[in-house]
């Protein structure tokens, strides 16, 4: 099955073998790139997850729920792709049941699951890398020359670069340590920039 080329290869690498080098990171075309089926259909027995992955005729499918905002969608289907690669490519002859996700384990909410923690990650790294992060702060940097720039309008910045959520931006900001973990988006006339990646 070619599919499994895929098993525990890196969000960078999965990147780097589909040729994506600019931002946004839209994991819609890199399921399609790496031939995965992925489903969006109104399916109103999962209408409280957010997304899943399963098995159709022992071939994986991801479905994610299309009355989710786009934005979460686009999180959702990056957070089923770790899942995918880490948690059921590597044992697919062993994944029997599907593994559903929802607000509480996409946004964590307290809970530590490590497979979780695993699929946040990758769908943070596939979706907002590091690497490309820090190219484009620099070029807006250089752009504006720092001028008026204060934490908020970064992350708006970033947001509107990656396409992505301000949630999950501030999260990976957090996360980076580019921002305090008690970081007040709503409360942020204060601060002029983020500190160095």
């Amino acid at each position: 099955m070619e599919i499994l080329k895929w098993a525990n290869v890196s969000s960078e690498e999965i990147l780097q073998k589909l040729d994506l080098t600019t931002p946004p990171f839209d994991p819609f075309k890199i399921a399609e790139l790496m031939g995965i089926t992925v489903k969006n259909d109104l399916n109103f027995d999962e209408l409280a997850s957010d997304g899943m992955i399963y098995l159709n005729n022992n071939i994986p499918e991801i479905w994610i729920n299309p009355i989710k905002p786009e934005k979460r969608q686009i999180f959702t289907l990056a957070h089923e792709l770790g899942h995918l690669v880490y948690h059921v490519l590597p044992n697919i002859e062993k994944f029997q049941n599907p593994i559903r996700d929802d607000y509480s384990t996409l946004y964590r909410n307290g809970v530590r699951n490590p497979q979780e923690t695993l699929a946040n990650r990758f769908a943070a790294n596939l979706i907002m890398p590091l690497k490309y992060m820090m190219d484009f702060t620099d070029r807006l940097f250089e752009e504006t020359k720092g001028e008026e720039l204060n934490r908020r309008n970064i992350i708006d910045a970033l947001v509107g670069e990656f396409n992505v959520s301000k949630d999950a931006m501030i999260i990976r900001l957090k996360q980076l340590k580019t921002i305090p973990q008690d970081y007040d988006y709503n409360d942020d006339s204060k601060q002029k920039i983020m500190s160095g990646y």
